[in-house]
């Protein structure tokens, strides 16, 4: 009694696959960390960022830590 198609979800889970926003996340996570460790002074010099500010709700960080 078999479905004749199986679910992507099923498939996932079955192959121990990890979702594409756990991916996108760790991705992000190591790419922002080693941002914040490069000795680029350009790089420093820009703003820092704060989670907290209400109008950062689309940013890549405020994704890492939902």
């Amino acid at each position: 009694n078999m479905p004749w198609f199986a679910r992507n979800n099923d498939i996932q889970k079955d192959l121990l696959l990890t979702t594409v926003t756990d991916f996108h996340k760790k991705l992000s996570k190591k790419f922002f960390e080693k941002l914040d460790n490069n000795g680029n002074e350009a790089l420093k010099e820009i703003a820092v960022y704060d989670s907290r500010d209400p109008n950062n709700v689309r940013r890549p960080r405020r994704l890492i830590n939902d």
